[in-house]
């Protein structure tokens, strides 16, 4: 009766909440679902084969709707409508960019000659604080499928993916990151350490589970040293935002640095943080999904994680499968370690770094510029 209830809930708020939409969805090849990020699809697929199916309450289709409820599972009125919304719109192909929905792995049992994809987006802790990784335990294994799923690295694709979901897996690295060209070569970076913000607003930290200070034990630690060092070798210092509020990142950024002569970068929906991490000497991230990208494009990146050491559900640098140190990266808080990863970067070159580097780099990111893998598997569509 709860989760009765709690459909009913969904319902009542999806009516009162989006814009409607009163015709029939066409007929065409590609079916995309959440329409976040949806431009970066459009770049490889004509944007007139696709249909765009929102699932963040931004649109709700009646005619969908209307026919959804004759056949409700009232289980799940989500997984319902999206099935309906196929079955009238008949894609050969679905893709989903939010890999975390449950539902999309349900989709093949209803629809057996359609081809489905799913992309890895950032990452997922492996424990009960994840809501994707609790959801997947509570599925059985052949309730769920996908034709192909695009993911990170093997560390994610054996032990999550392919662990719980019947799938073809396919080692592409971040879509988003590989889509950006690298117009910057290694010859020419500026001289600025940039550093890679992950700043979040309180509440979202409470809802991780951390207490503020657990989560930002990094920033406040290394930060410091770090600005101190620029400024002693006549380095630039410049942090990439993270949030859509800049005034409090940037405030918070300021009353740990206690100084003001650095550049802060507002996060933008423009590829600018790639252009960034590209054109500086280092940069340095905590574990950031930015800080693997940067590393798959061949920039020497360093990071400092010490949240795994404040709490026991969070993971250390390499998601627990590296020793705590290694050439760019360490989660051991110290004097010793800090000028050994500055040293190891500022005194190695580019292409030593790569020699070293980069088996244990592929471990983390993938990285297939164009996502010509993607494209292969899209033309036999």
């Amino acid at each position: 009766m709860i989760k009765y209830l709690k459909e009913y809930k969904r319902i009542f708020f999806l009516l009162f909440s989006c814009k409607f939409v009163f015709t029939s969805p066409k007929k065409k090849d590609f079916l995309i679902i959440d329409g976040k990020r949806k431009e970066l699809i459009f770049n490889y697929i004509d944007e007139n084969r696709c249909n765009i199916l929102h699932t963040r309450g931004e649109y709700l289709n009646l005619y969908i709707l209307l026919l959804s409820l004759f056949t409700l599972n009232f289980k799940s009125f989500h997984l319902n409508y999206i099935n309906t919304y196929i079955k009238v719109s008949k894609p050969k192909c679905c893709i989903t960019l939010n890999h975390p929905k449950i539902y999309f792995y349900k989709l093949k049992k209803f629809h057996k000659n359609l081809v489905t994809l799913s992309f890895q987006h950032g990452h997922t802790f492996l424990n009960d604080k994840n809501i994707f990784f609790r959801n997947l335990k509570r599925e059985k294994k052949n309730n769920l499928s996908a034709d192909y799923i695009f993911v990170h690295n093997k560390y994610f694709g054996e032990k999550l993916f392919n662990e719980f979901i019947n799938t073809n897996l396919v080692y592409s690295g971040s879509f988003k990151n590989n889509y950006y060209f690298k117009k910057n070569d290694n010859q020419n970076k500026s001289k600025t350490i940039c550093f890679i913000s992950q700043f979040r607003m309180p509440e979202n930290i409470k809802n991780m589970g951390f207490s503020y200070d657990e989560f930002y034990i990094t920033e406040k630690k290394i930060l410091p040293k770090l600005f101190e060092f620029a400024k002693k070798n006549n380095y630039n210092f410049e942090i990439l935002g993270a949030e859509w509020n800049p005034d409090e990142e940037k405030n918070f950024f300021n009353d740990i640095l206690n100084d003001h002569n650095w550049k802060f970068h507002e996060r933008t929906k423009s590829n600018l943080s790639y252009f960034k991490t590209d054109c500086s000497e280092l940069n340095v991230f905590v574990d950031s999904n930015l800080g693997f990208e940067s590393l798959a494009r061949g920039n020497k990146t360093i990071s400092f994680n010490f949240r795994g050491q404040a709490h026991l559900m969070y993971h250390k640098f390499g998601f627990n499968f590296l020793e705590d140190k290694g050439n760019f990266w360490t989660n051991i808080d110290s004097d010793n370690e800090f000028n050994r990863l500055i040293n190891y970067a500022e005194n190695t070159n580019i292409e030593k770094w790569n020699k070293e580097n980069s088996s244990i780099i592929k471990q983390m990111m993938e990285y297939d510029p164009a996502n010509k893998k993607f494209q292969q598997i899209i033309s036999t569509i």
